[in-house]
């Protein structure tokens, strides 16, 4: 299996030791299974380094990109539905490793929290800047 571009990496790393970990992990994975996939065609084609990062990077935005926006819509939809059903909040619990341990300074998530919200924005906000110079670096390497 090859190793996932470096400028990806870096990208991705920034943020492995966040509450967006999770996340962050599950795009890795679905960069390794389509690097997988990749390596078992019939006739593999070689891949430039800056294609594979071109496709790193938009394999990584869809996953996490993707996913966060499916969470601020629920959310939405959560907020809505609160009011009629008389809840006032909705706690997740924190996840946790095989020995009970969770893996930063967690505590339980509100689901229906502003302050929730706006740091999800805030996150898609960020990593999309960090994603574009990453696109935009990619390019200059090929000469584009």
């Amino acid at each position: 299996m090859a190793e996932i571009h470096s400028a990806v990496q870096v990208l991705l790393s920034a943020v492995l030791e966040s509450p967006m970990a999770p996340i962050v992990q599950e795009a890795i994975t679905q960069i390794q299974i389509d690097d997988d996939r990749l390596s078992r065609t019939p006739e593999p084609t070689s891949e430039s380094a800056v294609h594979r990062g071109q496709r790193h990077l938009q394999l990584a935005e869809a996953a996490i990109i993707e996913r966060l926006k499916f969470e601020l819509d629920l959310m939405k939809q959560l907020k809505q539905l609160a009011p009629d059903l008389g809840i006032a909040s909705i706690n997740v619990l924190p996840t946790t490793d095989e020995a009970g341990r969770t893996p930063f300074r967690a505590r339980a998530d509100n689901l229906l929290s502003a302050d929730r919200r706006a740091a999800i924005e805030a996150f898609v906000t960020a990593w999309t800047k960090a994603a574009n110079q990453v696109r935009l670096d990619l390019e200059g390497d090929t000469g584009a």
